[in-house]
């Protein structure tokens, strides 16, 4: 599981804005990543319904783990979290020159930078703004689809000449501000893996899936999204299972 969070002072809780579970299978060379919309409005075990998000920022991983799991029934075993800061400082250790990213449209509102159509190279501060991007008519659907956008940019990077020389020095700028309990030895692994994986094989799926959802309002002004969790369900085990 993939998550990026925002940055809070030292002891307070983070928000996610990113949920990604990614799955590797090294035999057939073939990775498939699910992003879940954070707007899913979902049971969260020991609290009341909320956005699924919200798991996160009142039991952090552990507890997004165990509401994946009951409304998924997919069991994750690995988790990173990601720090926004982290994010930045890891692109730009990664390729000093920026991403490659063609920009569809021209984007500023609440995302720190401002942006202008067209392919460029992004820092890592205008790739971040990028992906969290949603303030069109796309909403969270077009950040989920940049998302998944930037994975694969990152990806392409990293396993070109220039990310594998840097590798070590990535791992190093990163791991301050990265959480998980993937022990070491599967983090070479895991690691090792990827620098040599081609891109081209990436999956990808966004849940809910479409018919399987309603935009809501709820009474405090939120919009959420009411989700057919048998239906994504079915979706996301077809998915990873096919």
């Amino acid at each position: 599981m993939l998550i990026g969070a925002d940055h809070r002072k030292k002891g307070e809780p983070s928000n996610s804005d990113t949920i990604m579970i990614a799955q590797y299978d090294p035999s057939r060379e073939k990775a498939k990543i699910v992003s879940i919309m954070r707007d899913i409005y979902a049971p969260i075990p020991g609290y009341q319904d909320n956005k699924i998000n919200a798991s996160f920022l009142l039991g952090g991983p552990d507890l997004l783990r165990q509401t994946i799991k009951q409304n998924f029934n997919i069991d994750v075993e690995y988790y990173v979290v990601v720090d926004f800061k982290g994010f930045e400082k890891a692109i730009d250790a990664l390729a000093p020159a920026g991403i490659e990213i063609d920009v569809e449209k021209a984007m500023s509102k609440y995302i720190g930078v401002s942006l202008q159509p067209g392919l460029q190279k992004l820092n890592g501060k205008e790739l971040l703004g990028y992906a969290r991007f949603r303030q069109d008519l796309e909403s969270d659907f077009g950040r989920v689809r940049r998302q998944q956008q930037v994975i694969k940019a990152i990806s392409d990077e990293i396993i070109s000449a220039n990310g594998i020389a840097k590798a070590p020095k990535l791992l190093g700028t990163v791991q301050p501000y990265i959480q998980t309990n993937i022990g070491a030895m599967d983090s070479l692994s895991l690691l090792k893996d990827f620098l040599f994986f081609d891109t081209k094989n990436i999956e990808t799926l966004t849940l809910p899936i479409e018919g399987s959802y309603t935009n809501e309002r709820l009474q405090d002004r939120r919009i959420i999204l009411k989700t057919d969790f048998e239906m994504n369900t079915k979706a996301i085990q077809e998915f990873l299972e096919g």
